[in-house]
């Protein structure tokens, strides 16, 4: 086998292969014998299929079949002898017609070299972890929200901004059901139905029924209703008011707190704990962007392909544990891919720049290393240890893993050799 490597960019290479005369009988040989004990033709033992009868139904399949399993075996060892680790599916183009000798060109891209990187003495500027009155004020009311009941309240009751309403609806347009839900639970005002039918029903009571039509604009982000009138007719089943608890030593003691004093210092110290984090995880965005600025390279597209999609499949499925979807939302995947590919390129760059300064540095993660944070993982999930580890496992996620811990420890290392100027 001929191999000629050309380096089309720093991330691109094109191999280009010629197959000697007998490989490729040999491939066509084996593809036979092996099509001889798979058919079946009427008249004929199985396995005992005459050669040129074979040929003569399954010639040009044969030859094909041989030559991409030839193609792709010598693809591969060709890659092994000269080192290239391909982070891209081959494009592979046969320069010869089906027959002897083959000739073909696959094109790959890879990891750029890594080499001489500037990374010593990153200028960071590190804000400060301040938390003011108001944030501890903001963060009790949204406890006393978040410890709220709903209850049902005084008959004759009109509804509010604010109170949850229990609903059955139906949506019809040009003359069709579009959708229809019994039972739906909506925070009026909240914005997470449709608006008007939420403004429909401020003022209403218990047992009313209401209808509004919606108007959808040209540019409405649902494309199937873009520029249509839909009636929305309801009826209101219940209505529930969100009951408040007050701030006192009681609700404190509920939340095993002393008192309201010592309810207002706890969370004076996580608003700190998290004020302190927000802080330190802002001043490594700034040292990975000094990091890119000093260090350009040119990335494979199909890594950031392959981020862009683990990226917009995290949105999703943060979307679908809130009971929606991207498409229930309307929301314009392709705009989105163009928006996330910017953010998908520097994470790419700065995983390979992290990786180089790993190497150059000999930054390594122990076994040890890897169990600690697995048994972190655990604790934060409230799942045994050995059940965490049979996940990761099964998943394939701990070379993940490793990764990650390889990559907090040279950005610990960036951060101790970084020139930090504290911000006004």
């Amino acid at each position: 086998m001929k191999v000629q490597v050309e380096e089309l960019s720093p991330v691109r290479r094109r191999l280009v292969i010629e197959i000697p005369a007998e490989v490729l009988r040999e491939g066509i040989e084996r593809a036979y014998r092996d099509l001889q004990r798979r058919v079946r033709v009427p008249g004929f033992r199985p396995g005992k299929v005459p050669r040129p009868l074979l040929e003569r139904r399954y010639g040009a399949s044969v030859a094909e079949e041989a030559s991409r399993e030839v193609i792709g075996r010598s693809l591969r060892q060709a890659l092994e002898e000269h080192g290239i680790q391909a982070v891209s599916e081959p494009l592979v183009e046969r320069e010869s017609p089906v027959g002897e000798p083959l000739r073909f060109t696959a094109t790959v891209e890879v990891k750029p070299r890594i080499e001489a990187l500037d990374y010593r003495e990153l200028p960071v500027e590190r804000g400060r972890a301040a938390v003011t009155e108001e944030e501890v004020s903001r963060e009790l009311r949204r406890l006393q929200e978040e410890h709220a009941k709903l209850i049902v309240p005084a008959e004759g009751h009109r509804i509010e901004a604010g109170d949850f309403v229990i609903l059955d609806y139906e949506a019809t347009g040009e003359g069709r059901a579009l959708s229809k839900r019994a039972d739906l639970w909506i925070e009026v005002g909240a914005g997470r139905f449709v608006k008007e039918v939420e403004e429909a029903l401020v003022g209403l009571c218990a047992g009313a029924r209401g209808e509004v039509t919606v108007t959808y604009a040209p540019d409405a982000p649902n494309e199937a209703l873009r520029g249509k009138a839909v009636r929305f007719a309801f009826e209101v089943k219940e209505v529930k008011v969100k009951a408040v608890p007050a701030l006192d030593d009681e609700f404190a003691r509920d939340l095993g707190q002393a008192d309201l004093a010592a309810l207002r210092a706890t969370v004076q110290e996580e608003l700190r704990r998290r004020a302190e984090e927000r802080v330190e995880e802002e001043a490594r965005e700034q040292l990975v962007d000094r990091l890119i600025e000093r260090n350009p390279i040119e990335v494979p597209l199909a890594m950031v392909e392959a981020k862009l999609h683990s990226m917009l499949q995290r949105t999703d499925s943060r979307l679908r544990a809130q009971g929606y979807s991207l498409e229930q939302l309307g929301v314009d995947v392709e705009k989105m891919r163009r928006e996330y590919e910017p953010g998908a390129a520097r994470l790419v760059k700065a995983d390979l720049l992290l990786e180089g300064i790993a190497a150059q540095e000999a930054v390594t993660v122990s076994a040890e290393e890897v169990e600690a944070r697995l048994r972190e993982i655990a604790r934060r999930s409230n799942r045994p240890l050995e059940a965490t580890k049979a996940l990761y496992d099964s998943k394939g996620l701990l070379s993940s893993l490793r990764t990650e811990l390889q990559q907090e420890k040279v950005l610990d290392f960036l951060m101790r050799s970084a020139k930090i100027k504290a911000s006004q």
